[in-house]
């Protein structure tokens, strides 16, 4: 009795520290998040790159703008960005019309997208993992990733996309548990429509989200295809006969036909205007095939796939002309030095674990090679923003390796790694959130020769 009574408060005091981490650890990471996107967010005063495409939408989705010409075949009024599917403009213009297209109603939909991708890494990693402290690790770095802060504070597709990419990949991990869990773990529930058609209403929500995510640009779907695969895995693996076939049909309507009714759905407008005309929005899909394999014209801000993760080709958005010594403000596209190149250093211990076993590195290996594997293929202009859905997924990467680091040297190696993350970032945050900079600071930010 004396001799557990010490045991037991250690327990308890164990838990209260573990309470404690489950809910400041969270809370200082989207505290971190939030600051960086929202921080001086109606500035510059007017669009950048992509906004002034995306923002003309969304304005014309709520009939904010004269009639405009178009392409020949039929297409939501108005559209200049047709080649694009539509849930994103929608999202932007939710901001827009409230505010009369003002700069932060343009800005404010991607920044909260950009914050909830955020908090929804560090569900990820608390699904993978289960300690508070690698999940705030992950999230942190993500919190603290250029790229993504830059295209959370703009109007533009890619933000959305990501954020819904994470969501439906945090569904999936909860669905996997369930599925390898068993029949066993729905004893005593009544299952209800959603189970019966999709088996788990984690895989109802996934493939709700990815249809979400292919809805706002087609990149969104690598991932569902991934998702699926594991899905029909888990399922076959874990049934046999009439159940396995019955297991099989839900895992196609989730991942087959719940996102392509989502994509329908976001046509909601198409339709209004021209009627049920499945060929023509059928036309306009092959149109957008086209343009998206053959219409997109070299740009100098282009560079290949192949490239992106070393940063060489980072793209300078906006820039104001130097007053004295003084910049008034720059703009850069370029993901933190910090975790973009030891991500890379990382990667072949990270394919090297997952081979040999170690599940979650192997479930964050798959989803960062559906966002970027696609683009390697040469035979289109590409750009660094297209890696942004993937970027939550180096994050996990790399935390999951320091994870497998011999326990004397793993808490000071996750330190260095954050520590060295933050320092990158209060230096390139005049670059990412287009604050005042010496010139002096954009020479010394300058690493690599092809920087702006």
């Amino acid at each position: 009795m004396i001799a557990t009574a010490p045991a037991a408060e250690l327990r308890a005091s164990a838990r209260r520290r573990l309470l404690r981490a489950s809910l400041l650890v969270p809370a200082a990471v989207l505290a971190l998040a939030a600051g960086l996107r929202l921080w001086g967010l109606t500035s510059p005063p007017a669009t950048i790159w992509d906004e002034h495409w995306y923002v003309f939408d969304a304005y014309a989705y709520v009939g904010g703008v004269p009639s405009t010409p178009g392409p020949s075949f039929p297409h939501i009024a108005n559209e200049m960005t047709w080649m694009h599917p539509p849930l994103a403009k929608w999202l932007i213009a939710a901001g827009v019309a409230p505010t009369n297209q003002s700069v932060l109603g343009w800005r404010l939909p991607p920044a909260l997208f950009g914050i909830a991708g955020v908090l929804l890494c560090y569900l990820v990693a608390l699904e993978l993992w289960g300690s508070p402290w690698w999940a705030g690790l992950a999230a942190s770095l993500l919190a603290m990733d250029g790229l993504h802060i830059v295209q959370s504070r703009l109007a533009t597709l890619d933000i959305f996309v990501t954020t819904f990419v994470t969501a439906g990949v945090l569904f999936v991990l909860r669905d996997l548990r369930r599925t390898a869990a068993g029949p066993g773990a729905l004893v005593g529930a009544r299952p209800g429509l959603a189970e019966r058609l999709f088996g788990t209403r984690e895989r109802m929500w996934a493939g709700i989200l990815f249809g979400c995510a292919a809805a706002s640009k087609w990149s969104g779907a690598w991932a569902m295809a991934v998702a699926f695969a594991l899905t029909l895995a888990a399922v076959r693996r874990n049934a046999s006969g009439d159940d396995r076939r019955r297991d099989v049909r839900t895992v196609l309507r989730a991942y087959v036909l719940l996102p392509l009714a989502v994509y329908l759905a976001s046509y909601i407008q198409f339709f209004v205007q021209h009627g049920p005309d499945l060929a023509g929005w059928v036309g306009l899909q092959w149109h957008m095939l086209d343009f998206q394999l053959h219409g997109v014209v070299w740009q100098p801000q282009a560079s290949p796939a192949w490239s992106w993760l070393l940063l060489v080709h980072p793209i300078q958005y906006w820039g104001s002309p130097r007053t004295g010594a003084m910049a008034r403000g720059s703009i850069w596209a370029i993901g933190n030095p910090a975790l973009w190149w030891p991500f890379l250093a990382l990667l072949p211990a990270a394919i090297v674990l997952a081979v040999r076993g170690d599940r979650p590195l192997r479930l964050a290996l798959a989803f960062f090679a559906s966002e970027y594997l696609p683009w390697l293929p040469p035979g289109r202009t590409e750009f660094l923003y297209y890696l942004l859905p993937a970027v939550p997924f180096m994050g996990l990467v790399a935390t999951g390796v320091v994870r497998r680091i011999p326990r004397r040297w793993r808490s000071r190696t996750a330190v260095a790694f954050l520590a060295a993350n933050a320092l990158t970032a209060a230096a390139f945050v005049p670059v990412w959130l287009g604050l005042p900079a010496s010139t002096g600071l954009l020479r010394a930010l300058r690493l690599l020769p092809g920087w702006p």
